[in-house]
């Protein structure tokens, strides 16, 4: 057991209370969305409590209290959180007008800042250009609901002043390149669409994101995860229908991958006669599909044909491409075999571990495409019809219960004129 002498105690005890004051600091302070007739003023701390600030417009009558805009224009603080955000605009003892002074002290739990003070600008109007938007998550994915997201331009006119966002509980944000202003307030801000959208995720506790991107790519931009997902989805297991595919034209795969910290969006596939080949279908995109049935292809007779997938998750990382073990191609034979393999035969049912019986192979031995079966009794009389006008190869029938033991016989035949016929031993 460590002891400690009083000297050393009473230093433990001071050090614990200055971080117990540390903790309830203003920190990251930031005047943003200064016009003409608002500003807002935020904050993060480094636990959760109530903020909120005391504003007029001397240093010696800050009268006026501002909530967090999460207390819906109450006037009383009561939203308890790391982040704060609280926007001002006129009141009935005070009306805020441009270019005008204004003094503010933050209320941190039970400690307070120094006064500050900010100067809006000049009341004026334009147009807002077509919307910014995107969505902020925490790893999970969850809504990074309480985030402040941080905007600014960078472009040839230089850098605008700076706006915020309090991301809502959907997690998603929506800005206009029109609300910029210049640095000094005087004017919106002159951009085009090549310039630069700087964004900047404060989650307090939760973390911290950036993101830079063309105004022309926002709309919408890239999803913010905080804390940056720096892990790619895993490689994705590919499974198709399995060894063969009879029709000639189709093939299906179905895959899946995970991501906990920041979700799938995507996926792309592609088809080829080697693993991870492109040369049948390109690499195609089906949004959070996990499977396929791609049609319409112009398949070759004994080729071997892999699915190939990957994952994107929406911090834009994409995962090691997966593929499948492969489908083998296997068209019905334009001509009956001499020979037509039936399986079990003898048929016994509480044996055999089958319930019907197959006739036709898998690699020799296939039926055609139009087929009929007839089974008889050894006395010639009509059992069982089986038609079919797109076989794959086989045809199963399953005997019915009261289907007597004995000896059958089968007659294979299609549309050519073409027929195999045999023996087939049924035993219960």
């Amino acid at each position: 057991m460590r002891i400690y002498n009083c000297i050393s105690l009473i230093g433990l005890m001071s050090l614990w209370l200055s971080e117990i004051a540390l903790a309830g600091t203003p920190q990251n302070v930031k005047i943003t969305n200064v016009t003409g007739s608002q500003f807002t003023i935020s904050w993060i701390t480094d636990v959760e409590e109530i903020g909120y600030i005391r504003w007029g417009t001397n240093t010696n009558s800050l009268s006026e209290i501002g909530v967090d805009d999460r207390d819906n224009g109450t006037t009383t603080p009561t939203i308890k959180s790391d982040t704060h955000h609280i926007t001002v605009t006129s009141t009935q003892a005070i009306s805020i007008g441009s270019q005008t002074t204004y003094y503010y002290e933050i209320v941190a739990g039970t400690s307070t800042s120094n006064v500050g003070s900010i100067t809006t600008g000049t009341e004026i109007s334009g147009s807002l250009g077509s919307p910014l938007n995107g969505y902020v998550y925490r790893w999970g994915p969850l809504p990074a609901t309480g985030t402040i997201l941080y905007l600014n331009l960078e472009g040839s006119a230089g850098t605008s002043a700076l706006r915020s966002i309090l991301i809502p509980s959907e997690g998603s944000w929506l800005e206009f390149p029109g609300n910029f202003r210049t640095l000094d307030l005087s004017a919106f801000f002159n951009y085009s669409e090549n310039d630069t959208l700087c964004l900047y995720a404060e989650g307090a506790n939760d973390g911290t994101a950036t993101l830079r991107r063309k105004i022309s790519e926002s709309k919408p931009a890239p999803d913010i995860i905080i804390p940056p997902d720096i892990t790619s989805p895993t490689t994705l297991t590919v499974t198709d229908d399995g060894v063969y595919t009879t029709n000639g034209t189709q093939l299906h795969a179905f895959w899946q991958s995970q991501d906990p910290e920041s979700g799938i969006i995507e996926y792309q596939y592609a088809i080829g006669t080697t693993q991870g080949g492109t040369d049948t279908v390109g690499w195609t995109s089906v949004g959070t599909q996990t499977e396929i049935t791609r049609a319409g292809l112009n398949l070759v007779q004994n080729t071997t044909y892999y699915f190939s997938t990957k994952a994107k998750n929406r911090a834009e990382l994409w995962s090691n491409v997966g593929s499948s073990n492969g489908i083998k191609v296997l068209v019905p034979s334009p001509h009956l075999p001499p020979k037509v393999p039936v399986y079990p035969n003898p048929f016994v049912p509480d044996k055999s571990g089958h319930n019907s019986i197959t006739f036709g192979g898998i690699n020799e031995g296939r039926l055609t495409k139009e087929v009929t079966i007839k089974i008889f009794t050894i006395a010639g009389e009509l059992v069982k019809t089986i038609e079919s006008s797109n076989c794959n190869g086989q045809l199963s029938w399953t005997p019915p219960h009261n289907l007597a033991s004995g000896i059958y016989i089968y007659l294979i035949t299609n549309p050519a004129g073409e027929q195999v016929k045999g023996k087939l031993g049924i035993i219960k």
